[in-house]
């Protein structure tokens, strides 16, 4: 009984840090976008038109982009 006990402790302990390192992950991919590709990507991904057009980005719908 105690080999069992000891067993889902050990499981739950696991799970339970997996859970804050997989928690944790998602924040910081989301703090560095904000730092450091918002400015030029937007708060959705989607670039502000003057900026994509000033470096010379083409839309994803353009169709040498699609090709």
């Amino acid at each position: 009984m105690s080999r069992t006990i000891r067993s889902l402790v050990a499981l739950a302990a696991g799970g339970f840090f997996l859970a804050g390192a997989v928690g944790f992950a998602q924040s910081s991919g989301e703090a560095t976008y904000k730092a450091k590709c918002q400015s030029c990507h937007g708060a959705e991904g989607v670039p502000n038109p003057g900026i994509a057009k000033a470096m010379g980005v083409k839309p994803a719908s353009d169709p040498s982009v699609k090709s």
